[in-house]
């Protein structure tokens, strides 16, 4: 049976202008990202970091996985209508029985948008009426990840998994997961130093309470085409901690664009840039950076 359909509705934008509030920027994927070499094998790989709930470590995935799709389709006015065709698409694959037909098609799609949570969704019961359960549940915990209101969803899976007719132990599976997840960011969160108020030190000299991105080592985020049929604009606000080595080891938004496709293709894209550490007596330490990230409408 398959998978009931949770909808995640997308908002939308359309061009930018950046603000990085003093950060310097750049990055660069990580080796292992770099080894998943089809779109298939990126997917797998999201979904696995994702259920682990090592959220950082899908972002270099998702790059790998976007630049594997190829460009994004150019015709302004139809991008919502083809992201839209291609769920249809594969729900009436999966009502024809065609699972496997199902999963291909998501998994183009998920090359495009890679963090449209309706295609993680859909692909959850693609899986699922494969027998692939497993995979199934991973889809699902990914799919709340980039959902639009996350805390909801891990509650629609608690409620869907108490139903054992429907489904109902996949997202029992997901919810224990997302819940373990949660608990488990709860206390890497409060192991972690406060955020400093304010910069204290100087970027250039050898003490620094912050680190700084570089955004010239890594590609900014274009603006999300599925975005480009509405004209949202917004700021969105992120916080990193950062290893001593200049990357990542948490992101957390601490505001929202109001649009869900601008906030999560900041994340997945600055996430993945390099930063110059904090400093103290001119060593690298791990430390806070601070970001706000402005999508403007030219």
């Amino acid at each position: 049976m398959p998978l009931p359909f949770l909808p995640f509705p997308p908002r939308h934008a359309r061009r930018l202008a950046a603000v990085a509030s003093g950060f310097l920027l750049g990055a660069a994927l990580p080796g292992a990202a770099l080894a998943c070499d089809t779109s298939e094998d990126c997917i797998r790989g999201i979904m696995a970091v994702a259920r682990a709930g090592r959220d950082v470590e899908q972002l270099p995935l998702i790059a790998r996985l976007k630049r594997l799709g190829g460009p994004a389709p150019r015709q302004a006015g139809s991008y919502e209508a083809a992201a839209e065709e291609q769920r249809r698409l594969a729900q009436a694959h999966l009502q024809a029985g065609r699972h496997r037909e199902a999963e291909q098609v998501l998994v183009k799609a998920l090359a495009a948008l890679p963090t449209h949570a309706n295609f993680w969704s859909t692909l959850a019961t693609a899986l699922q009426m494969q027998g692939k359960n497993d995979d199934a549940v991973s889809a699902l915990v990914t799919s709340q990840a980039w959902s639009h209101d996350p805390d909801e969803v891990a509650r629609g899976f608690e409620r869907v998994g108490q139903d054992t007719a429907f489904g109902g132990a996949l997202y029992r599976a997901a919810a224990d997961a997302i819940a373990a997840n949660a608990a488990a960011r709860t206390k890497f969160e409060a192991s972690l130093p406060p955020v400093p108020a304010r910069e204290t030190g100087s970027p250039e000299g050898p003490d620094s309470a912050l680190a700084y991105i570089d955004l010239a080592s890594c590609e900014r985020p274009d603006y999300p085409w599925l975005a480009r049929d509405r004209e949202a604009q917004g700021k969105v606000g992120l916080l990193f901690y950062v290893g001593a080595d200049g990357r990542p080891q948490y992101v957390k938004r601490t505001l929202s664009s109001g649009t869900t496709a601008l906030d999560n293709d900041t994340v997945a894209a600055l996430g993945v840039c390099r930063f110059r550490p904090a400093r103290k007596d001119g060593v690298a330490i791990a430390g806070w950076s601070k970001l706000e990230y402005i999508w403007r409408i030219e």
